[in-house]
């Protein structure tokens, strides 16, 4: 799991911060009636979500200004590698004939990604464990119904969407990428804006799979 912080001024930052709240959680506690605690909790939590909010925009802002990555081709030159990028639309029955067409064409290799939707309230908290257990679940799930001599594979990442393609993008190496949402901003899935935001970030080819919930969903 990579750590929160970028750099270790952040995270003295975030630290004097945690202080500094804590003192004054303490404060309200022994001095004041049990609604000044509770109002002083209350705002504490709301500039701590504001503040992770922010962060994210000015991270994801920054990721759009970066120059576009590359990296070379890998693997046999006639080798066509694909990296999937989905989560609540893994199981569905359109992706996952898409991920057979896909790995049945000459030597093509299929890589699955599957970043956990968390929130930002469970981030600021490290509550992510049951959002990996259900990007996993969905993706061994995946796996499962895929033919094994396709070789297709996958992982999750507990990266947040945008850097879990960076972290893909520079390991697995692919020639295309593909985002599968449902076309609207569930809470279970990625962001449907994500592959405007791959394109800006990436010199790969990325295209778009709009997957609906099948009728026996």
């Amino acid at each position: 799991m990579r750590s929160p912080f970028h750099s270790e001024p952040e995270a003295f930052n975030f630290l004097l911060l945690v202080t500094v709240v804590v003192l004054a959680i303490a404060l309200a506690a022994a001095l004041g009636p049990t609604w000044l605690t509770l109002a002083v909790i209350a705002v504490v939590v709301s500039g701590l979500a504001l503040r992770r909010v922010r962060m994210q925009m000015v991270k994801r802002r920054t990721l759009e200004l970066e120059l576009k990555s590359a990296p070379a081709h890998a693997g046999p030159a006639d080798e066509r590698r694909i990296l999937l990028v989905a989560n609540d639309t893994l199981n569905e029955e359109a992706f996952i004939r898409e991920v057979e067409t896909l790995a049945s064409a000459h030597k093509a290799r299929v890589f699955m990604l599957a970043p956990a939707i968390v929130s930002a309230g469970a981030r600021l908290t490290g509550d992510i464990d049951h959002a990996l257990e259900e990007a996993r679940a969905r993706l061994t799930e995946a796996l499962d119904r895929i033919p094994s001599h396709l070789g297709a594979a996958g992982r999750i990442s507990d990266a947040d969407p945008l850097e879990a393609i960076e972290d893909a993008v520079a390991t697995f190496v692919p020639d295309q990428i593909i985002i599968s949402t449902r076309g609207g901003h569930t809470s279970g899935g990625l962001d449907p804006k994500l592959a405007s935001l791959a394109r800006k970030r990436f010199a790969v080819p990325v295209s778009e799979l709009t997957v609906e919930p099948s009728l026996s969903a």
